[in-house]
């Protein structure tokens, strides 16, 4: 008694430590491998006469009905454990098909349970019996000449309970002299069997864990590829848009003659929302243009695109500087009042013959005259472009010595911050401006970015930043 009752005790555990598993990582194995172990239990309760001294002597004719049912449950669920567990529909569809034919042979045993005699439903279901871990047995070997791993350690474990069952029907068969340890021979088997599948399901799942992780690390690999591929392709778009942005940036090169340019161009990233344009139209008359579309990057870029085409259709148009401003925002809010995009913009017209700029500003930070230590703000005449239709935009004209400067810009040259979130300022960029006006447009630029860039430290420019530098070129 003290035997089977480690036997039955041991099984119990190992079914219960099982079914928490399967409680905590769902996998079907799990599952299957404890309707196994309990249906283990409810055979051995039958073959060791526990179930009959319980039940049987009280109530024959319920053990008669549960008895066979206990043998073709037990079958049920080896066939079901050892299909899952090993794979069998993907390994092999020939032994597929067998599992499936003894599967359904077995629910029929169960219903004839209902149908036919004790011993025909009994000798039925102990031929069933057989059959079935002769098929589990079979197919572990297949598997493990295939090198699936987990089917090493099932053929150990059935070649465990086969062995026991060897042995005790050996002795029975009067091959050698019974004992006790023959007598629990079975039983013995079993648990190790009971054991050793506990440590291949344990083992099955570390190894799909360890297959999973390959698999994941390969599915990693091969997006990282992708991603730097489209990375590569993205950053070739990005360098292609540049050139071109950077080309549409015109200066006629006439203008040389007359007016001496200095320029800085930096945007925020590859490509910028920042546009000017700087030509002659007419002999003694240079205009500048300066637009800053709202937002960065491409989307910014693809609005200066915009800017461009309708800058470009205007300005070879006689017009005045205030009607050119208001048709271009009208344009503007025509073509592209859906994309919920605005620009600040300004025009200046210089007059070497007069001395005189006359300017248009939408909007746009007021740009800079210097001329005898004295600085005079060009500010902005009108709204935002892009903002209100049929909007009025008026101009204005100053005098425009020899020796004056006129610096225009975009709002990113003041907007910076530091690390302390403190704004480089207006204030700031006029006082350095001012202070080098004895020195070259090209220094006076460099002595601004120095600033600049001491000012926010090691952080990176928060927008693209654009300005332009015009004096006489007779005044160098």
């Amino acid at each position: 008694m003290l035997a089977t009752g480690l036997f039955f005790g041991s099984i119990l555990v190992i079914a219960i430590y099982n079914l928490f598993v399967w409680f905590s990582i769902r996998d079907k194995s799990y599952f299957y491998y404890v309707i196994y172990l309990f249906c283990t239990l409810l055979y051995n309760a039958n073959n060791t006469g526990i179930l009959y001294e319980y039940i049987g002597s009280k109530a024959p004719k319920l053990y008669n009905f549960l008895f066979p049912i206990s043998v073709y449950l037990l079958v049920i669920s080896i066939l079901k454990f050892t299909n899952q567990y090993l794979h069998v529909k993907q390994h092999s569809q020939l032994f597929y098909r067998f599992y499936k034919i003894l599967l359904n042979l077995s629910v029929l045993g169960i219903i004839g349970n209902t149908l036919f005699n004790f011993r025909v439903v009994i000798l039925t279901g102990i031929c069933l019996a057989i059959t079935s871990i002769f098929w589990c047995f079979v197919v572990s070997i297949i598997m493990v000449k295939r090198k699936y791993r987990p089917a090493k350690i099932y053929l150990l474990a059935w070649s465990c309970f086969l062995s026991g069952a060897l042995i005790y029907a050996l002795s029975v068969l009067g091959f050698f002299p019974m004992n006790t340890l023959i007598a629990y021979a079975i039983q013995i088997g079993s648990s190790v069997e009971a054991v050793l599948l506990s440590l291949g399901l344990a083992d099955k799942i570390n190894d799909l864990k360890r297959q999973n992780l390959l698999h994941l690390e390969k599915v990693v690999a091969e997006r990282t590829f992708q991603l730097n591929k489209s990375l590569k392709t993205v950053k070739k778009d990005l360098s292609l848009a540049q050139t071109i942005q950077k080309n549409i940036l015109f200066v006629n090169p006439e203008i040389s003659s007359f007016i001496h340019l200095a320029k800085k161009y930096i945007p925020r990233s590859e490509v910028g929302g920042d546009f000017y344009d700087v030509d002659k139209v007419s002999p003694f008359v240079y205009r500048i243009f300066l637009a800053d579309a709202t937002g960065h990057g491409v989307r910014a870029a693809i609005m200066t695109m915009a800017i461009k085409g309708l800058y470009d259709t205007l300005k070879s148009a006689n017009l005045d500087l205030s009607e050119l401003i208001e048709k271009l925002n009208d344009l503007y809010i025509s073509k592209y009042q859906n994309l919920n995009s605005f620009m600040t913009a300004i025009v200046v017209d210089i007059d070497i013959q007069k001395n005189t700029l006359k300017y248009v500003s939408g909007g746009h930070p007021a740009a800079v005259l210097l001329h005898d230590q004295k600085i005079t703000l060009l500010k902005h005449t009108g709204k935002m472009i892009g903002v209100f239709p049929n909007s009025k935009f008026a101009s204005k004209e100053i005098i425009f010595a020899e020796d004056a400067r006129l610096y225009i810009f975009t709002d990113g040259i003041f907007e910076e911050f530091n690390r302390n979130r403190k704004d480089f300022g207006e204030e700031r960029v006029h006082k350095i401006l001012l202070d080098n006006s004895n020195t070259s447009l090209e220094q006076s630029l460099e002595k601004l970015f120095l600033e600049l860039e001491l000012f926010i430290g090691s952080g990176e420019f928060q927008d693209d930043i654009s300005i332009l530098g015009i004096e006489r070129s007779d005044a160098r």
